[in-house]
């Protein structure tokens, strides 16, 4: 199979290896006409932003969507040999965590990483490594005895929303956690950002095919964010909905009743693909 890098520049892509974009070009009506790095400039009739909107300045400066934010923090490590069922994952409830949690995952090859997420401001001044440690301590002392360091643990920082509002603005799409497309219950975001690549990249195509003078037409850019809201807004509330049943009473009784095979249908109905 072709690589997509190569079919793309035998379509006429052309890459631009090392380019850090610092900054947008306007023109004198405000819209997103291309991005600089430093001395360098490229042009754009259509930008795609898919940088996750966590620099506060940049997200100022060029983000149509201005609701407040509640970012969610992150941190995974990796470990070999750690004592864990074949073909099973572990949920970690933590109360200092919720209504996000800690999980066990398994790659393959004897490898699993283990994580955490919860809001930055549960973290209460805390730095979230030292939040991990704790986390690993309470729940993982004993197995992790017995297993090995894969590589170093990483941080991470997750823009998320309860819907989609103002994808597109300006001439610019925003795609994956700069449009704020991810989980809001399990703070996953990689099936969110290709699939809303795909639909900006279905979006900018229209645009040129039904546009004029080799300008891309304007409403059928503006139709990415009916695209966005008809793929991810069900899944966003739905997502929702779960986190905050996590943070309450009802989420005790759920969880005290789901040993019963009629509870666990229920529940896989209702929340089992919340991705």
């Amino acid at each position: 199979m072709t690589p997509p890098s190569f079919r793309a520049r035998a379509l006429g892509a052309r890459f631009v290896p090392g380019f850090t974009v610092r900054d947008l070009m306007l023109d004198d009506r405000g819209r997103i006409v291309g991005a600089r790095d430093g001395d360098r400039s490229i042009e754009a009739e259509v930008t795609i932003l898919a940088n996750g909107g966590r620099n506060r300045e940049f997200r100022e400066r060029y983000f149509a969507d201005r609701r407040p934010l509640r970012l969610i923090t992150s941190r995974i490590g990796w470990w070999r040999n750690f004592d864990l069922e074949e073909a099973t994952m572990e949920m970690v409830f933590d109360r200092d965590l919720l209504p996000h949690y800690g999980w066990v995952f398994p790659e393959g090859d004897g490898i699993v990483n283990i994580g955490i997420c919860l809001y930055e401001d549960r973290l209460r001044g805390r730095n979230v490594a030292d939040v991990f440690d704790e986390f690993l301590e309470r729940h993982y002392a004993r197995r992790l005895k017995g297993a090995e360091p894969a590589g170093k643990s990483y941080s991470f920082v997750i823009n998320t929303a309860g819907s989609v509002k103002d994808v597109y603005a300006r001439g610019m799409l925003y795609a994956g956690e700069a449009a704020r497309l991810c989980n809001p219950a399990t703070a996953e975001g990689i099936s969110y950002a290709m699939e809303s690549g795909v639909l900006a990249a279905d979006a900018v195509m229209k645009a040129y095919a039904r546009g004029s003078n080799g300008m891309p037409d304007e409403r059928s850019l503006a139709e990415y964010e009916v695209l966005c809201r008809k793929a991810f807004n069900f899944r966003l509330r739905r997502a929702t909905l779960f986190r905050n049943m996590i943070d309450s009473p009802l989420f005790d009784l759920m969880m005290a009743i789901s040993t019963t095979n009629w509870s666990r249908r229920v529940i896989e109905r209702l929340f089992g693909n919340a991705g």
